[in-house]
């Protein structure tokens, strides 16, 4: 085969492992996404050496010792974070999440038959070359996902690994061999042990992943015992689907009433701003077309950029009169853009001090005059120039709170 290029900081890893008389390898992703022509995300060592060798071995290189109770150093190089992880072996797995107990060992092929798939069950050294028992190479270029030993077993030992096959399915567009899917589609209701932010993570990154559709058909039952508020029927992912997060989730979502998606990115445990964006994406789903130039400068103003991302969602799928209305509304928001429309207070002609020189006193008063304007300004009412704006706000101040002899604008 040909070398895998390896970065200068890693390759120091090695070497001073090596100097240190520790065999090392590289290990998992870093390894098959170099074979398949993919630039890894990370790069990740395994090695005989105990967590403290691994660390006198590093020298004055700094460390953290995040995983050091699973083997785990994490050697902070100039080039990013390295996970160093001694050779090790497991014990069962009473919880379906992890191992009870975790013990070391100087065989790295005991290090690798403990790995959910073959094509992460793999090991390189740029002197001894590739190390591949379980065949991982061959099923990287059959695109195929296989577990290492009985599916089973792999998946009743982790759930989560059920989730990971179909992320894996998503982003590299492989197919899933037999007994794995039947395996997955078994044993499904076990993601029920799988902490609710774990599976959020998987999930999102397989609805990244540039072939959703296949792994959502393939492993429905599995997105559905964490998400049991799904229909029965995976969502389909037509091409041209932004891919970003609210819009990915966004779609997943879309047949389901906006309260329960909000109940079931509640349920995931979703950060406030994502949550907000994607029910802010769900909110806007039925919106008329073709919508009205004042209407998309509203929308423009409360979606800012994922106001592209509702178009570009609803674009999948269209009609073609639809779409002649949603490409309309896209270049009417892009020149709003271009064009430096007011579309929020910070454009406003007018400021909370104009207002209080108005003689609007200070307080709630001053933003609800404020937004009043703006309002003004994006149903093209109201032309966003000081002058008329100060006029209207003379008329927007609760009677008997302007200061006497303030109520004209200067």
């Amino acid at each position: 085969m040909n070398p895998i290029p390896i970065p200068a900081y890693v390759q120091a890893l090695l070497d001073r492992l090596e100097a240190a008389g520790q065999e090392a390898w590289l290990v998992g992703g870093c390894v098959r996404d170099s074979l398949l022509g993919r630039e890894p995300g990370d790069w990740d060592l395994c090695t005989a050496a105990i967590p403290q060798k691994v660390k006198a071995a590093l020298g004055d290189m700094p460390t953290a010792d995040v995983g050091i109770s699973h083997g785990t150093v994490t050697a902070l190089t100039a080039g990013g974070p390295v996970e160093i992880t001694t050779y090790r072996r497991e014990g069962a797995y009473s919880d379906h999440r992890r191992p009870d107990r975790v013990s070391f060992t100087q065989d790295i092929g005991e290090d690798l038959c403990r790995r959910d798939f073959t094509v992460n069950a793999m090991a390189y050294h740029p002197d001894r070359g590739l190390l591949d028992p379980f065949g991982g190479r061959e099923d990287l270029s059959r695109r195929v996902l296989r577990c290492v030993g009985d599916p089973a077993r792999r998946f009743q030992e982790d759930a989560l690994r059920m989730l990971r096959c179909m992320r894996f399915a998503a982003v590299l567009g492989f197919q899933v061999e037999g007994l794995a899917q039947k395996a997955l589609d078994q044993l499904s209701p076990l993601l029920a042990a799988v902490s609710r932010e774990r599976a959020r993570g998987e999930l999102t990154r397989l609805l990244l992943g540039d072939y959703a559709s296949q792994a959502l058909a393939l492993g429905w039952q599995a997105v559905r015992a964490v998400m049991p508020e799904l229909p029965k029927r995976p969502a389909a992912f037509p091409p041209g689907i932004p891919g970003t997060l609210p819009a990915r989730w966004a779609r997943l979502l879309w047949p389901m009433p906006l309260g329960q998606a909000e109940a079931a990115l509640e349920g995931l445990r979703f950060p406030h701003t994502s949550r907000r964006e994607v029910l802010a994406l769900l909110a806007c789903r039925d919106e008329p077309l073709p919508m009205p130039p004042s209407r998309v400068k509203e929308l423009l103003a409360r979606l800012g950029p994922l106001f592209f991302q509702l178009v570009g969602l609803r674009l999948a799928g269209a009609s073609p009169g639809e779409k002649a209305g949603l490409e309309a509304a896209r270049a009417q928001a892009q020149a709003l853009l271009d064009g430096g429309a007011c579309l929020s207070l910070r454009n406003l002609a007018v400021t909370g001090h104009d207002l209080l020189a108005l003689g609007c006193p200070p307080g709630p008063e001053v933003g609800r005059v404020l937004r009043a304007l703006l309002g003004q300004v994006l149903s093209d009412a109201l032309p966003n120039r000081r002058e008329e704006l100060l006029a209207y706000a003379v008329r927007l101040v609760r009677p008997g709170l302007l200061k006497a002899g303030r109520g004209d604008p200067a």
